[in-house]
């Protein structure tokens, strides 16, 4: 399991490597400030990053980003 915070802003597009060995993983994103779930693309670049990709740079404060491996 990997869950880092993404510091976001005028940032769309953050990349995220979480070093787990394979692109059989399931992701989810939360504000850590609401706790509500937030919506966004995952790009699995390789079997140790992938980018997450939002429509708008959220304005709120940093987004957990929770990501398992299967």
């Amino acid at each position: 399991r990997y869950k880092p915070d993404l510091g976001v802003g005028s940032t769309i597009a953050i990349a995220v490597s979480h070093n787990l060995g394979t692109e059989a993983v399931i992701v989810q994103l939360f504000d850590n400030s609401t706790k509500e779930a937030v919506y966004a693309g995952v790009t699995r670049n390789s079997v140790n990053q992938m980018t997450v990709s939002f429509a708008t740079a959220p304005s709120s404060g940093a987004i957990r980003v929770l990501v398992q491996k299967l």
